[in-house]
């Protein structure tokens, strides 16, 4: 995955961390610092999760602004990936 991790880590922190915790620890959001998670989880995968939310629950399609967030481009949102994997290193 492409993108600069401490881009990454200022975008998650904008868009995510409410949710997710600062550091992936899970809040209202589940734990994104998961090793069976982000071990089995694709790139891909998590690139369209992001992009699309998760019907069901409370996650929101970034690919789109809403009320509460911003619309995020393509290469925002793998920055944020790779910030999600460099979470799979440190856990």
């Amino acid at each position: 995955m492409r993108g600069n991790l401490d881009d990454g880590q200022r975008l998650y922190a904008a868009n995510c961390a409410s949710c997710h915790g600062p550091q992936g620890e899970g809040k209202e959001g589940p734990q994104l610092h998961n090793q069976v998670l982000l071990k089995n989880a694709t790139d891909r995968y998590l690139v369209e999760t992001v992009r699309r939310g998760r019907r069901g629950t409370s996650m929101p399609p970034f690919a789109t602004a809403g009320p509460a967030h911003r619309q995020l481009s393509d290469q925002e949102i793998e920055t944020i990936v790779t910030f999600m994997r460099n979470l799979e290193v440190k856990s």
